[in-house]
């Protein structure tokens, strides 16, 4: 027989602080039953997410998470809510006790809810939960990424929002004036913030490093036909071309801006250097 599994559920796009009370419920329900704590997604085909699905696995093993199922959204589409509980959490994953949200919707044309899981399976349904009155949600994160507003982003994502990619090699302009830079583009499908100048942070050998990161098509110097990613790394100077760096987003500083001269531009870079400095000094 398969352990027992605790098994939250849900698609966890962002594992944002309502995704976060789901999970604390499953791991104390876990400890409990002596049970696995575990979660179930899908993984959807052209769909815009906040992270990918290996740093999904990563905060969510971070709270405490020890088995993530991804299924094919094709692959179970046609199930009816009972064939997914009996065929899906009870005979494949022998659940005790399911944990979803309160909009948890599921089975062929989203017809089960949460009530409907509740009658299949001892299930535990987490109320909403709101910041400044707000239902948190992913929808809402998307929305406040497309604007740029990382601040209040990192609130109610409860971590900074985050891009995670190879380092490319540029045309070392930064480098000729003096602020060489890191370039990644973004992992296929995940939602852009607005374009601008923001304070950021990157780990490099378990030293974290301020930053300052242009999200834009660089418009002083080739207007580029994808969004790059383009850091600037305070007080660092090695070579990171090939590696993978995550850049955590904290404040938006400026708008993305033509500039008429190089010098102007690197005056601009300077001056987000000295507020991406202030701020982490005060945050």
């Amino acid at each position: 027989m398969t352990k027992k599994h605790v098994i939250a559920l849900g698609n966890f796009d962002g594992v944002h602080i309502g995704h976060q009370k789901l999970l604390e419920t499953t791991v104390t329900e876990s400890i409990k039953l002596n049970a696995v704590p575990a979660v179930w997604s899908l993984k959807y085909e052209n769909r815009q997410y906040i992270t990918t699905i290996p740093e999904k696995v990563e905060l969510l093993k971070s709270f405490g998470i020890q088995t993530a199922i991804f299924e094919e959204f094709k692959n179970v589409c046609e199930y009816s809510p009972e064939r997914f509980v009996k065929e899906i959490l009870i005979d494949k994953f022998n659940c005790v006790t399911a944990v979803c949200g309160f909009n948890f919707r599921f089975g062929q044309n989203r017809s089960g809810t949460a009530d409907t899981l509740r009658s299949l399976i001892n299930c535990i349904i987490i109320s909403p939960v709101t910041y400044n009155d707000e239902i948190i949600s992913s929808t809402l994160i998307r929305s406040v990424i497309t604007n740029g507003d990382m601040e209040h982003v990192r609130e109610i994502l409860g971590h900074p929002y985050s891009v995670k990619n190879t380092v490319i090699a540029g045309k070392r302009l930064g480098h000729k004036i003096g602020v060489p830079t890191a370039n990644q583009t973004f992992p296929e499908g995940q939602i852009i913030p607005a374009y601008g100048v923001y304070c950021t942070r990157c780990t490099i050998d378990n030293i974290t490093y301020d930053c300052v990161t242009n999200v834009g098509v660089k418009p002083t110097v080739a207007i580029l036909n994808q969004v790059i990613c383009e850091t600037h790394i305070i007080g660092y100077n090695g070579i990171l071309y090939d590696s993978v760096l995550k850049i955590d987003f904290y404040k938006y500083l400026r708008s993305e801006k033509k500039f008429d001269s190089l010098d102007e531009l690197k005056q601009a870079i300077d001056c987000d250097i000295k507020k991406a400095e202030e701020y982490f000094k005060n945050d």
